[in-house]
């Protein structure tokens, strides 16, 4: 079940001005020096909720069918290169689990991948 229509909006007007304001001004410094400022970046992206974009909502995540999904993934594009493979890869392996993994794995992985506790 993926997130409601209004909920996502919301999401993704959080996401658009944090995306947009925060990290736009950041683009081209991660460019010129190859390095993502992890220590600043990784709780301002839980707190966005996009380690947990495609998560089932029952281990804490959003939800999102892959075309909601798909939103997230161009911003992050038109943005920076490396801040959309660490956040595409993070949900990717999420996903993955998601759909594959056993209940064991499910309840022990993904309410961590969701707040990026792991990545």
């Amino acid at each position: 079940m993926s997130m409601d229509n209004k909920a996502y909006h919301q999401l993704k007007e959080k996401a658009s001005r944090f995306i947009w304001n925060e990290l736009e001004p950041m683009a081209e410094e991660i460019d010129k020096t190859a390095r993502i400022p992890k220590t600043e970046l990784w709780p301002k992206f839980r707190d966005h909720g996009f380690f947990g974009l495609v998560v089932p909502q029952e281990y804490g995540g959003s939800d999102l069918s892959v075309e909601q999904y798909v939103w997230f993934e161009k911003e992050w594009a038109k943005l920076q290169g490396g801040i959309r493979v660490i956040l595409h890869v993070h949900n990717l392996g999420a996903d993955i689990v998601a759909h594959f993994g056993n209940d064991k794995q499910k309840q022990e992985l993904l309410p961590r991948v969701a707040t990026g506790e792991i990545s």
